[in-house]
């Protein structure tokens, strides 16, 4: 799809490779493998079907982040899904280093890539180039449990 050549997708089949979901133990439970950033620091990705204005799925893969508040994307990924930014509800956020920065949220339906159950979920499109980041409100607090699981260094979503 043309909103894969803006941001970097994976494969719905490359689960053998250890890119893609792959069934955990339990069947109401999905993993995502992960690694460590250069701090040490486990870093997750997960893949989510992005529904786009025109009905149509894209998946997008977001970086993990339990320490961000709402899920995060750039204005152009607005543009690029089909949605009118500026119809979105304008706030202002923070980033890490506290400089505030503008984005309008647009709720958007979105499901664990390969997963028929769909979640609405606010998205902020940021008019700065920030990464694409699922967090806390909105997207991680629709799951029962989300860990870290260091032996199968994967990110398992309950």
């Amino acid at each position: 799809m043309w909103l894969q050549r803006l941001f970097p997708v994976t494969s719905a089949d490359n689960s053998s490779s250890g890119t893609g979901p792959s069934p955990a133990s339990n069947p109401t439970s999905i993993a995502y493998p992960y690694e460590y950033d250069g701090n040490g620091v486990p870093s997750g990705h997960v893949l989510l079907d992005v529904q786009e204005a025109n009905g149509q799925f894209t998946t997008i893969d977001f970086e993990v982040d339990t320490g961000d508040y709402v899920p995060t994307m750039p204005a152009s990924a607005c543009e690029a899904l089909g949605y009118v930014l500026t119809q979105g509800q304008e706030s202002t956020l923070a980033g890490v280093d506290g400089q505030p920065f503008t984005v309008y949220t647009h709720q958007i339906n979105v499901r664990l890539h390969g997963q028929t159950g769909m979640i609405q979920i606010p998205i902020a499109f940021s008019t700065l180039q920030t990464p694409l980041l699922a967090g806390w409100f909105g997207f991680l607090q629709h799951f029962n449990r989300f860990t870290f699981d260091n032996v199968a260094k994967a990110l398992i979503f309950q």
